[in-house]
């Protein structure tokens, strides 16, 4: 059971919390010409509860935000809520204000043997029924959390306060907003000063004989030193265990003092908290074990001073720093998880100077440094076909302002591309389009957390799966299916292209690509200069190979049907297509094969039409049609154009659509003709009204007037009826207005 939904702290603010504690303050004053005097200062046991209190919640907060939210309860002679589930109070300078206005312990004494029910208890259950907000969006499934009370000398009236905290839990909920808690955990903590007392594990406690509804509730029990910095790092392994976390020491930090620059580097360590499943990966390879630098019994001693842990985590994994390379951002794609970090000791200078380099845009690649062994590979993929691992193990990086850790696959071999990857026979490994698949599909479609709170239209996978649609639409997998995909010009229309939205300045690099195209093709497809409109152009000043212009035509077929797949995704794809119509000279585009075939019938022979109808000639071609309207088609061209198979059946694909598309409206329009005269023809479909008499009378009286000459007639007024612009007469007032 996860009770870790919600966590409500009820703390114990009265005169016993204002006793100072073993914690020493050592300050002096005085001048060199003066006797210096020292004065000792002890800080109470409040301040050191609020100090550690404040270092759990800080930790919720960077890792989950306000996924997970904290309310705060404290009691001294009245009980107060000081923050609830509202995502405003999920955060450390709440949580300053709410202590600051607090203050010191109030004088009120309070002797909790003589308390039927210690006070905030009944708080704290009407704080677990409240839901927070996102379980008002959707239905309530399970109403979990837990509740950590913090006072001292608790532990003999515990088990008489627990009836009652089950009958405030199990009691009927008639509040809106409110729901049953069908889970809870309860953990009582008292502060004691006595060094050798047990602060081992917190312990369970039974609820009393007899008592009933207890199944989902549990409660324990647990002592924890009074003094700061043991208090601190016993609230420490509590988050630990409550929000299942682990602790990473990034190990030999090189920094330089600040106050001597020019001395050579001190390594430091910093120590990161997160979420155990960072580890998932080292534990299954079985280097976890053997990089703990601290366990749950012993320290170990080679770790100097400067590179301990501090934050009390149970267990503490070392990874080493690799000095930062530009090449460590791409080690993203083999990242196979990511999770939010967050300092444990945030006012050390080494961890501010860490946190500064990776939040300005650096990324650190962390290793283990340690031998590998792995169980034996398949016949198929021995050592010999892999590549090998590296000690690359984690990514710290940033997103946005937080800091992650990605979880690297590269320690183990299979994580590594196949040298030789198993293809069929007709198919060479040398001609797949690796490197370009890298550049164009993959770098692009990396993947990054999204905000778990942010409210997306489409959400983050799905739009990830559209984009790698796009980038997908058109793309020959091997070399010698495709002229434009080696041309580096291409370069702008693929990185563009495949986006859901174009700035400007990305139009104009797709605009500026396609002029380079357009004029190196036709530098290409003119053999002579006697075609029909060569005076309008230029002729390239010597005769082209066939095998060239071939490669030409093929090449602009490639471009035309690239940018015809792209064209339906903004009207700015749109207007790039039509830009590349422009300039290859077509000023009506079709979509019809059919149509521009007929509009080549008045070309005599191949040599002497314009380069769009070279296209359209090229694109019959690969969809298998007849290409007899022109005379003398290239040999070259058609064994080229054919050679392109992923082009060819993207076209048939698309003409076949296109057709099956056609048929279907075309039926449709006909059976909804059918449909509408078969209706006409129902008398069901005619609404006769009655007309109002006086009305219609009215409308005849200008047939009474006199006629003005023999050859002029009256025309009849007819009906009244009414239309878009009021009330008017039929026939002649209809006709009217027809003229204007």
């Amino acid at each position: 059971m996860d009770f870790n939904e919600k966590t409500v702290f009820v703390l114990n603010h009265t005169q016993h919390f204002s006793q100072p504690s073993r914690d020493e303050i050592l300050l002096e004053s005085g001048t060199k010409t003066t006797t210096s005097t020292k004065a000792i200062f002890r800080k109470s046991l409040w301040t050191n509860t609020v100090d550690a209190v404040i270092q759990y919640c800080r930790v919720v907060f960077d890792l989950f935000s306000h996924e997970k939210p904290i309310s705060i309860i404290t009691f001294d002679s009245e009980e107060k809520i000081h923050s609830v589930w509202l995502e405003e109070d999920q955060n450390i300078e709440t949580l300053w204000s709410v202590f600051t206005h607090e203050g010191p312990p109030k004088e009120t004494t309070l002797d909790l043997k003589n308390c039927a029910v210690m006070p905030g208890l009944e708080t704290a259950c009407s704080m677990l029924q409240m839901l927070k907000p996102s379980q008002k969006v959707g239905q309530v499934a399970e109403n979990t959390g837990r509740v950590v009370i913090i006072s001292a000398s608790m532990r003999s009236q515990i088990t008489s306060w627990i009836p009652d905290i089950l009958n405030s839990l199990n009691a009927p909920v008639n509040m809106a907003g409110n729901a049953s808690v069908s889970a809870s955990e309860w953990l009582f903590v008292d502060l004691v000063a006595d060094p050798e007392a047990n602060y081992e594990a917190p312990q369970p406690i039974e609820p009393p004989p007899g008592v009933t509804g207890s199944s989902t509730h549990r409660f324990f029990y647990h002592q924890l030193p009074s003094n700061g910095t043991d208090l601190y790092r016993g609230l420490m392994r509590l988050v630990e265990s409550h929000y299942h976390l682990a602790s990473t020491l990034v190990q030999d930090i090189p920094m330089k003092e600040e106050a001597n620059t020019s001395s050579s580097s001190t390594m430091y360590g910093v120590e990161l908290l997160h979420l155990a499943e960072v580890h998932d990966l080292l534990h299954r390879a079985g280097l976890a074990d053997r990089l703990f630098v601290r366990s749950d019994t012993t320290e170990q001693e080679t770790v100097s001073t400067l590179q301990r842990p501090n934050s009390g985590f149970s267990k503490t994994l070392g990874i080493k720093w690799v000095t930062p390379k530009s090449a460590d951002a791409a080690l993203l794609r083999y990242a196979i998880s990511a999770h939010r970090v967050t300092l444990a000791d945030v006012g050390n200078r080494a961890s501010t100077c860490l946190a500064q380099f990776v939040l300005g845009g650096r990324s650190v690649a962390l290793a283990h440094r340690l031998p590998v062994n792995f169980p034996s590979l398949p016949a198929p993929l021995n050592a010999t076909s892999l590549a090998p691992s590296t000690n690359e193990a984690l990514l710290l990086t940033c997103h946005g302002s937080v800091m992650y850790l990605h979880a690297l696959a590269t320690i183990c071999p299979l994580a590594h591309p196949v040298h030789n990857p198993p293809l069929s026979s007709h198919t060479p490994p040398s001609g797949l389009r690796v490197q370009s698949f890298t550049d164009q599909v993959i770098r692009p479609s990396r993947l990054a957390p999204a905000s778990a709170h942010q409210k997306f239209t489409v959400a983050p996978r799905e739009r990830a799966q559209q984009h790698l649609e796009r980038s997908t639409r058109y793309w020959p997998v091997v070399d010698s299916e495709t002229l434009f995909g080696s041309n580096k010009l291409s370069l702008p229309l693929y990185e563009h292209l495949p986006k859901e939205y174009l700035e400007p300045s990305e139009s104009a690099a797709c605009t500026r690509a396609i002029d380079k195209l357009v004029n190196a093709i036709k530098d290409n497809v003119s053999l002579t200069d006697t075609r029909k409109g060569a005076l309008k152009r230029s002729a390239a000043p010597l005769p082209v190979a066939p095998s060239v212009q071939a490669e030409a035509i093929a090449l602009a077929l490639e471009v035309d049907h690239l940018l015809s797949v792209y064209s339906n995704i903004s009207c700015d794809h749109k207007e790039i297509q039509r830009y590349w119509k422009d300039a290859i000279g077509v000023s009506k585009p079709s979509s019809d094969s059919k149509e521009s075939s007929l509009a080549l019938t008045g070309a005599d022979s191949f040599s002497a039409l314009e380069l769009h109808e070279m296209v359209t000639i090229a694109r019959l071609i690969a969809t298998g049609q007849s290409t007899s309207c022109v005379d003398n088609v290239p040999d070259s061209l058609v064994k080229t154009v054919r050679s392109l198979r992923t082009l060819c059946d993207s076209l048939n694909s698309a003409t076949n659509s296109n057709t099956t598309t056609s048929r279907s409206s075309g039926n449709r329009s006909d059976k909804r003709l059918k449909t509408e005269a078969s209706q006409f023809a129902s008398e069901e479909s005619l609404i006769l009204e009655p007309v109002n008499l006086n009305t219609f009378l009215d409308l005849l009286q200008p047939m009474k007037q006199k006629q003005c000459g023999a050859t002029k007639r009256p025309e009849f007024a007819g009906v009244a009826t009414a239309d878009a612009k009021g009330l008017c007469q039929l026939y002649r007032a209809l006709r009217e207005k027809e003229k204007e």
